[in-house]
């Protein structure tokens, strides 16, 4: 009867062994279980601020591309503006060589 006693005082402490354990097992799960969920989210986080810098970046070379249009076409409205100020003078010129060409035939 003692020994049988102390197998069940063994077999409790080894049972209350057993449950602590199993407790402690299933708070690690929970814990592990938040960090997955938490690391998750900074996963996502950082999948989102790459798009983002891979957006902006695209965005910087439509824009670098855009400015270098916008300056071609003012060197070009340049160009033209010179060339439509040359023709006007010219055109100036010989209106004032026709006004004394006229002249001249006028007189004579």
């Amino acid at each position: 009867r003692h020994a049988s006693e102390a197998a069940e005082k063994k077999f409790e402490l080894l049972n209350g062994r057993y449950k602590q354990q199993w407790e402690e097992l299933q708070d690690f799960r929970e814990k592990r279980a938040a960090k997955e969920l938490e690391l998750s989210k900074v996963n996502r986080t950082m999948d989102k601020k790459t798009q983002l810098e891979e957006k902006i970046a695209h965005k910087g070379k439509k824009a670098k591309a855009l400015d270098a249009e916008a300056k071609e076409c003012l060197e070009s409205m340049k160009r033209e503006r010179d060339h439509l100020r040359q023709a006007e003078q010219q055109a100036v010129r010989e209106g004032k060589h026709a006004a004394e060409v006229q002249k001249r035939r006028d007189t004579e």
